[in-house]
């Protein structure tokens, strides 16, 4: 059992980190896409 217990962690950990990573990337790309937008019409 404590053996199952540590590998869901393990994984919810992994995805948690995997799917922050994944999202704050997203974050940049669209920022930076904004703001080059906002330059381009200046």
């Amino acid at each position: 059992m404590a053996r199952y217990a540590s590998f869901f962690i393990a994984l919810a950990a992994f995805l948690t980190f995997g799917l922050g990573t994944a999202m704050s990337f997203a974050v940049e790309l669209v920022s930076a896409e904004q703001k080059n937008r906002r330059i381009r019409r200046t």
